[in-house]
């Protein structure tokens, strides 16, 4: 009973306090209510911050809009900088029969500039998803690639990449075969024959005029972080900077009886460090001292 008394008179005075209070208590209850409703308001717009993004993401759209004609500025930069060996780099989609009409526009808007600018020729490659096409319908749209550029003035070189639908430069030279068209031709970068495994030395069986390009380059041996596409855009080196046989490759390709230019392209972090005037100097000294080495060493 005791126990019992105390507990009645402990409810009494809690209530009578609270009575006394009133308006304090009102404010504290109220003040309380308030936070939980923003902490709550906070937790629910965290916890769908990822799926707010998500939306965001859907639903932005960026859009470039290209001239009808070269701007008359760029001619003069390629003039002013005595630049004589155009190349426009690239045509996708070519081959898939998906969307035909408006990639047809893109391509005819790029030889147009083609034509404009004198290019020597544009580069183009498969896609890099690795979706397979069937031989034959490769074939014809490349001969149709081929009038294409033919009607420009121009060439257009197919370049076999590792993630490609066409990885080696045996797999390109049978749609060029088979296309029958000697304004269509093969680009060989070192980077791209070297990460497909391809043995430089097999390269000099290939015909010298279905060749139309090479790109030098260097690299380390294996991939920069086990990624071919991060290896590829962020870790290329200067030619014979790296751990490739750029002079057997070299060697490989003058074998041919290959007399055409070639060319140095370098996708890293430390080349995109540089400064332009830097970048050309150090491209050019280095693919000079590899080619000098090849022809003479």
């Amino acid at each position: 009973m005791i126990a019992l008394r105390a507990l009645v008179y402990f409810f009494e005075e809690a209530l009578t306090s609270l009575w006394r209070s009133r308006l304090i208590n009102a404010l504290s209850v109220g003040t309380m209510a308030v936070s939980l409703f923003v902490l709550g308001a906070f937790l629910t717009v965290a916890s769908n911050l990822n799926e707010v993004v998500a939306r965001w993401t859907r639903k932005v759209q960026v859009t470039f809009y290209l001239e009808d004609k070269v701007e008359d500025r760029i001619r003069g930069m390629l003039a002013d900088n005595g630049i004589e060996h155009l190349e426009i780099d690239a045509v996708y989609d070519w081959y898939s029969p998906r969307d035909r009409v408006a990639n047809d526009a893109v391509i005819d808007e790029i030889y147009g500039w083609a034509a404009e600018l004198g290019a020597r020729q544009v580069k183009a490659t498969t896609s890099f998803t690795g979706e397979q096409f069937p031989h034959d319908a490769l074939v014809e749209r490349w001969a149709r690639l081929c009038d294409t550029a033919a009607k420009a003035g121009t060439r257009v070189l197919l370049e076999p990449m590792p993630p490609a639908t066409l990885k080696t430069p045996e797999e390109v030279l049978a749609v060029l075969r088979d296309a029958g068209s000697t304004v269509g031709g093969l680009l060989i970068d070192i980077w791209h024959v070297d990460r497909a495994g391809v043995d430089y030395e097999s390269l000099r069986t290939i015909p010298a005029e279905w060749i139309g390009g090479v790109e030098l380059g260097d690299a380390a041996t294996d991939l920069v972080n086990g990624d071919l596409i991060d290896d590829g855009l962020n870790h290329r080196q200067l030619p014979g900077r790296g751990e490739l046989d750029v002079v057997g490759f070299t060697r490989a390709i003058l074998a041919t009886g290959y007399a055409g230019p070639f060319g140095s392209e370098i996708f890293s972090i430390e080349n995109r460090a540089r400064t332009l005037a830097q970048a050309v100097s150090d491209n050019y000294a280095a693919a000079v001292d590899v080619l000098n080495e090849a022809l003479n060493g």
